[in-house]
């Protein structure tokens, strides 16, 4: 197939980017550069770290438990111990990329007190402590599938 020029001046045409798609490039690629910079460094997860994670959350609980029953009518009042137990739950996340610090959880009876919280009359509690419980055992799932295979 013989090209002509017409053919091949579209097709040079079609092969360059124009001026301001690749400043958009740019801009997206510092933009996200720009995003990586701020994201807050994320610490991996060690035995010191899971013992003061837990002993936090379980600060937080007993709190919650407390600031309930002392102000059972008036929930504006417990409220802040709320927030801050949901907060303890949602840091738990990290405990799914750290699998070896499982049987250690267990053992500091942290999984007993999560557990426990399937029951709370938050359900946004709840919620939470459905979430950090299917991590767990869905992560424990795929190292015993890992290990079979």
């Amino acid at each position: 197939m013989v090209e002509t020029s017409s053919s091949k001046r579209k097709k040079q045409e079609e092969d360059e980017v124009n001026d301001d798609e690749l400043a958009g490039l740019v801009e997206d690629d510092e933009k996200i550069l720009q995003l990586i910079d701020q994201a807050p460094a994320i610490e991996a997860l060690d035995l010191f770290g899971l013992r003061k994670m837990v002993l936090q959350f379980e600060r937080r609980i007993n709190k919650n438990q407390e600031m309930r029953m002392k102000h059972m009518d008036a929930p504006e009042k417990f409220m802040g111990s709320e927030v801050e137990l949901h907060e303890e739950i949602k840091k738990m996340h990290v405990l799914a990329s750290a699998p070896e610090l499982y049987q250690e959880f267990v053992n500091l009876n942290t999984m007993s007190s999560l557990l426990g919280l399937l029951s709370h009359e938050n359900t946004e509690e709840l919620a939470e402590a459905r979430k950090r419980k299917a991590e767990i055992i869905e992560t424990q799932r795929e190292r015993k599938r890992q290990k079979v295979e």
